[in-house]
């Protein structure tokens, strides 16, 4: 029997668009969208700040001096999360009906400015009972440690633990974990998993 139902956030709870985040820093800054995208895959910057290795602020000082520009703290979270879209992808009112009979937990791979950002535009995240996020615990998905802090966040065996994510890697990762998982698609097709699974949702 599930006791816990996990979600990842980018591209699950929250829709991301990477072009328009590259829209936004080519605006701001002045450089072709390509440039942007090429500036930031040449260094290992997004990877370390989502893996707990750099903090906030050495982490805008260090796209600052990538991009040759300064920015306000402000600007640079709303630039830095301009790639969150609308609407989110699971009702609201889903999670609702999930919480009064299972603890939610939030696993993702994220950082403090775009957690941050999330939580003043997205209410939707704090229905969960606990978060999981990569930059607090020092683990990326699909690395074993960052599922074995998710089930201590579920408070019941892996077993009793169904994960959805859109990446098959960590959906095949939370499985050698001992979860119930599956591939996130759209809502109707979590709602037929979790059926499946003895999950009643009205």
């Amino acid at each position: 029997m599930l006791k816990t139902i996990i979600f990842d956030l980018g591209n699950v709870i929250v829709p991301l668009d990477f072009p328009a985040g590259y829209a936004a820093w080519s605006e701001a800054t002045g450089l072709h969208a390509d440039e942007v995208r090429r500036r930031i895959g040449s260094v290992d910057l997004y990877r370390a700040y989502e893996a707990g290795e750099l903090s906030s602020p050495k982490f805008q000082e260090a796209l600052e001096e990538l991009f040759e520009k300064r920015f306000e703290e402000g600007d640079f979270m709303n630039l830095w999360s301009s790639i969150f879209s609308e609407p989110v992808l699971v009702d609201p009112e889903l999670l609702m009906k999930l919480k009064q009979r299972y603890r939610l937990v939030l696993l993702s791979n994220t950082n403090d400015l775009h957690f941050r950002y999330i939580r003043r535009h997205y209410p939707v995240v704090e229905l969960f009972d606990q978060y999981v996020l990569s930059y607090e615990v020092q683990s990326m998905k699909p690395d074993a440690r960052i599922y074995q802090a998710a089930v201590e966040a579920a408070r019941c065996t892996s077993g009793e633990c169904f994960f959805t994510d859109d990446l098959p890697a960590n959906i095949e990762a939370a499985r050698l974990a001992g979860m119930h998982a599956e591939v996130f698609i759209d809502e109707p097709t979590l709602l037929g998993h979790l059926r499946e699974r003895g999950v009643a949702v009205s």
